[in-house]
């Protein structure tokens, strides 16, 4: 498997390096992430990468990046069936947590719960 797959979660040990003092290497795992993910979005392949985009603008504060790429994501799912992590797990993933309070991220988790149980629903009919 290509380096582009190796390392899908180089930005999760970033922020665990900035989080323990060591910025300028976590940083720099970030960036190398970003660069395999556009890598990814460019060959339009389904992967998932859209969430990779989107915990790494929330981390970064960058809330209207990260926004769109969850909405992206969420309709990927629906689309193509491309699954990384359900997109409810934003609510509780910490590279999300200074985007919690946002009302739009608010309304797109309560907007994924309706529709999960809504299909839930009509799976058990």
């Amino acid at each position: 498997m290509g380096k582009l797959f190796r390392n899908k979660n180089l930005y999760r040990i970033g922020f665990a390096l900035i989080k323990t003092g060591e910025k300028e290497k976590g940083r720099e795992l970030i960036e190398e992430q970003l660069v395999m993910l556009e890598k990814l979005r460019k060959l339009d392949r389904p992967s998932g990468y859209d969430y990779d985009f989107a915990a790494i603008y929330a981390f970064q504060g960058d809330t209207v990046r990260a926004l769109k790429h969850l909405q992206n994501y969420d309709q990927k799912v629906l689309t193509t069936g491309v699954f990384k992590h359900p997109i409810s797990f934003a609510q509780y993933d910490v590279l999300f947590e200074n985007i919690w309070d946002n009302e739009e991220f608010k309304a797109l988790m309560k907007n994924v719960s309706v529709r999960n149980k809504e299909i839930a629903s009509q799976l058990k009919d």
